[in-house]
Order: structure tokens, then sequence, then C-alpha cells
């Protein structure tokens, strides 16, 4: 088994910035993340799939994986669908 780690706090970091009744599931990623944030682009780099990145030269996703608050667009759901605003 190989969870996702950068999936994990992926949605951490979403669901960290949202305010709200949390699932159990979603409180694990916001702690997870909130835990993380401080070293994100070291935890991100170390985990396995940072790991094949950094190996097939792709360390360049991993710099854009652990940027945080660094884009002015925001999907919006309009209509069904999600739209860029």
């Amino acid at each position: 088994l190989r969870p996702a780690l950068e999936d994990l706090l992926g949605a951490g970091a979403v669901i960290a910035s949202l305010a709200g009744t949390r699932s159990p599931e979603a409180a694990i990623a916001a702690l997870a993340f909130q835990h993380h944030a401080p070293q994100l682009h070291d935890t991100l780099a170390a985990c396995a799939s940072g790991r094949e990145k950094i190996t097939r030269d792709e360390a360049a996703d991993i710099d854009l994986a652990a940027a945080l608050n660094v884009s002015a667009a925001r999907p919006q759901l309009i209509d069904g669908g999600f739209q860029r605003t």
C-alpha cells in the first residue's frame, strides 16, 4: 500500500483554509497539512512520489506543488461546471 501523501497534503491545504464542521477524514488531512506546512517542500521531496520525480529529473513539479497561495485565480462552480474567476 502506498497512499499518496501529496494528495492528502493538498486536500489538507484546502480544508485547513475552510471554516465549518469537518469529517474525521477532513480533519486528519488538515492536521497533516498544518504539521508539514513549515517544511512542505522537503516533505514532498522525501515521499515516494517526490523521490520518483527527482529521479526522473522532474523536481520542478515539487517546487510547483509546494508553492502556497501564489495564484490569484480560483475556480468557482457556476451552472454545474468550474470556471476560472
